[in-house]
């Protein structure tokens, strides 16, 4: 079994409608997953994207679709390589909860 990384970053959201640079660039970044529900005040579909690099036309690394009133969560233990960054794309919806990244080599 992989050793996970010492330390995870957790990028907090709170009620996010819009995107968000999460990380910086950096050669050790890595994309560990997601722990995020659905809030709007009218449930409905949210979704966003997980780039490398620094805005909405980054390479995709990771996708999420949460259902109306929904949660969901995903973890890579090794980590996903974003040394472009870390950014979060909204496509749909309102959501909060927390994006987990390292700045660590893979273990």
């Amino acid at each position: 079994m992989p050793t996970p990384p010492k330390h995870i970053g957790a990028s907090g959201l709170s009620t996010r409608t819009t995107d968000l640079q999460v990380a910086p660039a950096n050669a050790l970044l890595r994309y560990h997953g997601y722990s995020v529900y659905e809030d709007a005040a009218t449930p409905a579909l949210a979704s966003f994207l997980i780039r490398n690099g620094v805005g909405a036309t980054a390479s995709i690394v990771g996708a999420c679709k949460v259902a109306a009133s929904g949660a969901k969560d995903e973890y890579y233990p090794e980590g996903v390589p974003c040394p472009l960054g870390l950014y979060l794309d909204i496509v749909a919806g309102s959501f909060a909860g927390a994006v987990y990244y390292s700045f660590e080599g893979p273990h």
